[in-house]
């Protein structure tokens, strides 16, 4: 989602606004190590790309993560 923020991307639009914005980063934080209803059953949630979690990639797009 970083690499797509600001810009119109169909597959990293969540809302499908036109634009990967703000809106779609807090539908991610908001549902953020959920597990659907169809994962598999010993599915687990991924905490981070690399050594980044969720507060990072937020405070990387100028955003404040909300608790």
């Amino acid at each position: 989602m970083s690499n797509f923020y600001g810009k119109k991307h169909e597959k990293e639009d969540i809302n499908q606004d036109g634009i990967v914005d703000e809106k779609d980063a807090r539908f991610i934080e908001k549902n953020f190590l959920k597990i659907g209803e169809t994962a598999k059953k010993n599915a687990k949630p991924q905490e981070k790309l690399g050594k980044k979690g969720l507060e990072d990639i937020l405070r990387a797009l100028g955003l404040e993560p909300k608790k």
